[in-house]
């Protein structure tokens, strides 16, 4: 049995199978968003990655660790995402268990969504970004957070639209500084990050980038868009002749890898 990607990540870009990205495409529905007007809303990165919490996670020169997002939910009150973080100088690789995968650049405030199924990526960017970071209360001594020593601190974080985020930071100190739990209770999204078997080393700068061989699409819309388009055609053969994607004939709809300004 293959290993999951980021078990295989140390020995080459190629063992990579996203397992982040979407599992099949009949989960397409769930992950693409589509609102009752038809357009489709595709996923974001995580909000600790691409929001206020982002500079926090540059503290160590490189690392990779698993994250557990508690994140408010509809039913039960606490909806729980499980992924895998690579960061080096910067730049980032998230993978979010049954999701999709992100490549992101914390300066530049943009980056890649990278999906599997249909050997495709497109760029994405987030706004407004970080202004100002000031940090508000320490408390003294320190806890055991993820099996760590840890500093506990308060922050406030300024948006460029001029809202603000509370964060409480909890930096394990045998990790240098690197933040192990990270609680925002305000700003555009509420969240819970625990990261755990951190790992201090630098992967690849290769990893930073869509691989080789991948379609690209003009925007991450674009690339959903196709994907739901797969979808529907795919359940549609399934439920008209009871064939699966693999008995579609060459360039049937639903078969293709190229995308919008793909090669």
């Amino acid at each position: 049995m293959m290993k999951p990607w980021w078990q295989n990540w140390r020995r080459s870009w190629w063992l990579l199978p996203l397992a982040a990205a979407v599992g099949c495409v009949e989960q397409t529905p769930r992950l693409s968003g589509v609102g009752r007007s038809g357009f489709i809303h595709p996923p974001k990165p995580p909000e600790f990655l691409a929001g206020s919490a982002c500079f926090l996670l540059t503290n160590a020169p490189g690392f990779s660790a698993r994250v557990t997002l508690d994140l408010p939910g509809v039913v039960d009150g606490t909806k729980h995402v499980t992924g895998t973080l690579l960061g080096r100088e910067g730049h980032f690789l998230y993978s979010a268990d049954k999701e999709n995968s992100f490549i992101w650049f914390v300066t530049s405030h943009v980056g890649f969504i990278l999906n599997e199924p249909l050997q495709a990526y497109a760029p994405m960017s987030e706004d407004p970004h970080v202004t100002n970071l000031v940090t508000t209360a320490i408390t003294p001594g320190t806890e055991s957070v993820n099996g760590h020593p840890c500093k506990k601190s308060d922050l406030t974080v300024y948006l460029g639209d001029g809202a603000t985020d509370l964060l409480t930071v909890w930096r394990a100190t045998d990790l240098g500084d690197l933040p192990v739990r990270i609680v925002s209770s305000a700003g555009p999204a509420r969240y819970t990050a625990n990261l755990e078997n951190v790992r201090l080393e630098q992967p690849r700068l290769g990893l930073f980038v869509p691989p080789e061989g991948f379609s690209k699409y003009a925007t991450a819309e674009a690339l959903m868009t196709e994907l739901v388009s797969r979808n529907a055609t795919v359940r549609g053969v399934k439920r008209d002749s009871g064939r699966g994607p693999d008995d579609l004939p060459p360039g049937s709809p639903g078969t293709s890898h190229r995308g919008v300004g793909g090669p």
